[in-house]
């Protein structure tokens, strides 16, 4: 006999003289920010698991007069790669025909709500711990490494990340792909980007150089979470943007912790081109599935199990180290 593990009716306690308020209570919901600030690049179909970006090592820019009459040894091309290998993401709901077909709750409706929720917070989640794993950082404060850190955000962190991209020659953002199927994109106006946890919106507020989104002179905002920006970068915070639980140091004052440490928040400072999403070609976004009781098929002759499930390929991958920054610091406990 095959197992079967889900959810029952015996797992549901049906509410007898009870009345259920038609709309549902509102829920959290993950939002998808990430994903539309990287470079598209989907994976072919049939062509395995591994995407390799190539690009040209720029030439050195060393001026050397020619002399006369003498022709110089000629310049060799090299080229750099990075690779990127697509996974695997899914889960399933399973419901039997009794629940689909006896109980008040919308439960198809919701589990496909539900997985469906699941499915962007995942993907949100993979590029965000992509994206903080860059090997530029700064710590605040005096700092020197992670397990230092006690000391919240300051203008000085701001402008040595910014100093550092444009050292790199990063490019400001000014494109972002549209938030549809397709891969188009929309115009933005032209700045480096930071993520981080809606935690550190105090701190960035606090600073001097801060402009909130409500004072900006003219042009739309990037996204609905972005609260303002300082000098060039524009700041866009999410709860989803996990910060390292209790990784700074022991020594707490007035700043968030985690079993009596510091929580290191990253703020990831990043210009175009630094991170890339890849899909699996023809295979959509995330692939979500519905599948009804059916009498007669093989397992399930009876027709009493149903389920609802999601699948994704998907991999996020940094492109240039030089172009993003991570800012380690801490926040304050308001």
């Amino acid at each position: 006999m095959s197992s079967f593990s889900g959810m029952h009716s015996t797992d549901i306690a049906p509410r007898i003289g009870v009345y259920l308020v038609a709309k549902m209570l509102e829920h959290a919901r993950p939002r998808a920010i990430l994903e539309k600030f990287g470079r598209k690049q989907p994976l072919p179909k049939n062509k395995g698991l591994t995407l390799k970006y190539r690009r040209p090592v720029p030439l050195t820019i060393n001026p050397q007069a020619l002399q006369e009459g003498v022709t110089p040894a000629p310049s060799a091309i090299d080229y750099e790669d990075v690779n990127a290998t697509i996974v695997q993401y899914g889960n399933w709901i399973s419901l039997t025909d009794v629940i689909m077909e006896t109980y008040e709750d919308p439960m198809l409706r919701d589990a496909a709500e539900l997985l469906g929720e699941q499915a962007v917070g995942t993907k949100e989640l993979v590029i965000w711990n992509e994206i903080r794993s860059g090997s530029q950082v700064i710590y605040s404060g005096t700092a020197t490494q992670r397990n230092q850190v006690t000391a919240t955000l300051s203008e000085l962190e701001l402008r040595q990340a910014q100093k550092e991209l444009k050292k790199a020659l990063g490019k400001q953002l000014t494109r972002q792909i549209n938030a549809t199927d397709k891969v188009a994109t929309e115009p933005v106006a032209p700045a480096f980007l930071g993520f981080g946890n809606t935690s550190l919106e105090g701190d960035l507020r606090d600073l001097s150089g801060f402009v909130p989104r409500e004072k900006y002179a003219s042009g739309q905002l990037i996204d609905e979470m972005e609260i303002g920006k300082f000098e060039d970068i524009r700041f866009i915070l999410s709860p989803m943007f996990e910060p390292f639980y209790g990784a700074g140091s022991a020594s707490i004052s007035g700043v968030e912790s985690t079993n009596a440490a510091v929580d290191v928040h990253p703020l990831v400072i990043l210009a175009a081109d630094f991170f890339a999403t890849t899909e699996l070609a023809g295979m959509g976004s995330v692939a979500v599935k519905i599948t009804n009781p059916m009498m007669g098929v093989h397992g399930d002759e009876l027709g009493q199990r149903g389920n609802v499930a999601w699948k994704m390929w998907f991999v996020a991958t940094r492109l240039n180290e030089r172009w993003g920054v991570r800012i380690e610091t801490a926040a304050s406990a308001y």
